[in-house]
């Protein structure tokens, strides 16, 4: 298991305040069998060196990705590893990028998907505005019009209150009894 980390610069840990999420799981899982990969984010490692005019450069694929891959595929290569049995399980942008980064390595077209949303996330961590060259004009969100935007591969679009029809059934009904 590779864990990914989420947006920042973060150590293999995952040090969040006194929790330690990343060194927590592994242990749980290492003492379970299971083999676990961390490593420090590049922004963490290499902290000093990233002076204004890297930070600015500095893209999801750069960050998070590279790194990812890189990991996975240092345990695809061990002798010792099943390949059948290795996973990316990542943490807030990390989860987000860990299942796009797993359907690359075992379905190379879906290489179009993970740059859509590694350029969203990254206009969004920008400005604030998932929206790019790469991506469909996103509008203001309103109540009305509740506009997501749907990755897909070749392309994505922007689609209007999707889950209208769902919204409106459970409105009038209440949860009495659900966990």
């Amino acid at each position: 298991m590779v864990l990914v980390h989420g947006s920042g610069p973060n150590d293999r840990d995952e040090t969040i305040g006194p929790n330690k999420v990343f060194k927590d799981l592994a242990w749980g899982l290492a003492s379970r069998g299971v083999t676990v990969l961390r490593y420090d984010k590049r922004t963490y490692a290499y902290a000093t060196k990233f002076d204004e005019r890297a930070v600015k450069s500095l893209t999801v694929q750069g960050e998070v990705i590279d790194d990812a891959l890189a990991a996975l595929q240092l345990l695809l290569n061990r002798e010792e590893i099943d390949p059948q049995r290795v996973f990316l399980l990542g943490h807030s942008l990390g989860a987000t990028l860990a299942r796009l980064e797993m359907r690359i390595v075992l379905h190379p077209e879906a290489e179009e998907l993970s740059k859509q949303l590694a350029s969203a996330w990254a206009g969004f961590a920008r400005d604030g505005n998932p929206g790019s060259a790469l991506l469909p004009s996103w509008p203001r969100y309103d109540l009305e019009k509740r506009a997501v935007m749907v990755f897909d591969i070749p392309s994505c679009s922007v689609v209007n209150d999707p889950d209208r029809e769902a919204r409106e059934f459970l409105k009038d009904r209440p949860f009495e009894g659900v966990l």
